[in-house]
C-alpha cells in the first residue's frame, strides 16, 4: 500500500526477508525527483539496447501519456530503488553489516529483485486505495499532476510520489 505524505515525516516500513533467516529490511518511498531517476536511468539502459524493427515499431505506436500507460517495475533502474528506497537491514546474514551503498552493491541478484519490488509497491496506488469524494465511497487511483491537485485517473495502477525537494536519506 503506497505511503502518501512528506518522505521526510515517513517511518520507515521493515519487511521480512523471505527464507532471510529473521532478516529483514527497511524501506522508504521515493520522493518524485527519485522516481523520475530511476525512470530515466531505465530509459537510458534500455534505448541503448539493440532492438528489433518490431519492438521500434511497437514502442513508436504506444501511448505517450503516463496516464494511459502506468509504470511497471521494469521501467524502473533497481539499484537506484534501492539507493534512495533501501534505508536499513538487520538480522540474519544482514546482522551488523552496514546498509551502505557499497554492501548494497553486494547483494545477490534475488535480494535486489525482491528489495526493488517493495520499493515498488510502497510507491503503487491501486483502485480502491486513497479517498474519494465519490459518494458510493469507490476510490480511483491517483497520480500527482506537477506537485498541484493530484486528479482522477483510470482505475489502473499509477505510482505515487512526492514533489518534495530530494534530500538524502537518514
Amino acid at each position: 500500500m503506497a505511503k502518501i505524505g512528506l518522505v521526510a515525516n515517513l517511518s520507515p516500513e521493515r519487511r521480512h526477508v523471505p527464507d532471510g533467516d529473521g532478516a529483514w529490511m527497511e524501506f522508504l518511498p521515493l520522493r518524485d525527483s527519485e522516481l523520475e531517476e530511476a525512470k530515466a536511468i531505465a530509459l537510458s539502459r534500455n534505448m541503448s539496447m539493440d532492438i528489433s524493427p518490431k519492438v521500434a515499431d511497437a514502442l513508436a505506436r504506444r501511448p505517450q501519456s503516463e496516464k494511459e500507460m502506468p509504470l511497471a517495475l521494469n521501467d524502473l533502474d533497481n539499484a537506484t530503488l534501492l539507493r534512495y528506497g533501501l534505508v536499513g537491514w538487520g538480522g540474519g546474514a544482514f546482522d551488523g553489516v552496514p546498509c551502505d551503498a557499497a554492501q548494497k552493491k553486494d547483494l545477490t541478484a534475488a535480494a535486489v529483485d525482491w528489495a526493488a519490488r517493495q520499493v515498488f509497491e510502497m510507491n503503487h496506488l491501486t483502485a480502491g486505495e486513497g479517498s474519494s469524494s465519490e459518494p458510493s465511497g469507490k476510490a480511483e487511483a491517483v497520480q500527482p499532476s506537477n506537485g498541484s491537485e493530484p486528479e482522477s485517473s483510470s482505475p489502473s495502477a499509477t505510482l505515487a510520489g512526492s514533489s518534495a525537494p530530494a534530500s538524502s536519506r537518514p
